[in-house]
């Protein structure tokens, strides 16, 4: 996960809001939820672009406590 990572935070801002999209996309067919507003949508992206500004990601803990609150939000 970390060579992945790694990889793409070396990809222009761009690349990188693109795949946070499709990672998005994907979750959401997934779970067959509700869509996200445009506001969600684009609170997650700017957050993933926040990551990627870090010298150090978050860790796989740091990661899955951000998605259960999240989830938390949205489901209750």
């Amino acid at each position: 996960m970390n060579e992945v990572w790694r990889e793409v935070r070396s990809w222009p801002i761009k690349s990188q809001v693109m795949l946070a999209t499709r990672i998005l996309e994907s979750v959401e067919e997934t779970i067959g939820g509700p869509t996200p507003s445009a506001d969600d949508r684009r609170a997650a992206i700017e957050q993933l672009i926040g990551f990627a500004k870090t010298d150090k990601p978050p860790g796989d803990g740091a990661v899955e406590q951000i998605l259960l609150e999240e989830r938390l939000k949205k489901y209750g």
